[in-house]
């Protein structure tokens, strides 16, 4: 029971600094995917993402750890395991990232042709083209008699225009 409890620790652990990576940038590929690579320019967050994987290594391995964290001793294939999860969150986010640049490109050559975001039909009367999709709101929040409604502006969260 102690050594799945360490493995699950050990596999947020790498989630969470995978998801750190990911986030550093909105769009731009941070490993150089189809793109020019980011990198890792902040030397804080780097020593940061050091510091966690030594702290959660010395959980499972450093015995006064051990008691405090109540986690065990790992052979190393089950240390290796969570790596997929690694792995797998940054490429989602790469993808993410990859298909958010094409897609905003293609908005942008719309943008540069004429299109214009209306509700209006489909030529709007001026010969200029609808674009396919329109902007929705992704999410609300209720704190105590405060509404909060976060909508994106630009073209990453989509639905299809209405006919």
């Amino acid at each position: 029971v102690t050594q799945g409890m360490s493995v699950y620790y050990w596999t947020l652990v790498l989630g969470q600094i995978a998801a750190a990576i990911s986030t550093t940038t909105k769009v731009q590929s941070v490993f150089g995917c189809f793109g020019v690579a980011y990198g890792f320019p902040n030397t804080t967050l780097n020593f940061m993402f050091v510091g966690e994987l030594a702290l959660g290594l010395i959980a499972i391995y450093f015995g006064p750890m051990q008691a405090w964290f109540d986690t065990a001793w790992l052979p190393v294939a089950a240390v290796a395991y969570p790596l997929g999860a690694f792995v797998f969150i940054c490429v989602v986010e790469e993808f993410r990232k990859l298909f958010y640049r094409v897609f905003l490109e293609d908005h942008r050559e719309n943008a540069a042709a004429g299109t214009q975001m209306s509700n209006g039909d489909a030529s709007g009367g001026n010969g200029i083209k609808e674009p396919r999709f329109q902007t929705m709101p992704i999410a609300s929040v209720q704190v105590g008699p405060m509404h909060c409604f976060c909508l994106w502006d630009t073209p990453h969260r989509y639905m299809p225009a209405p006919m």
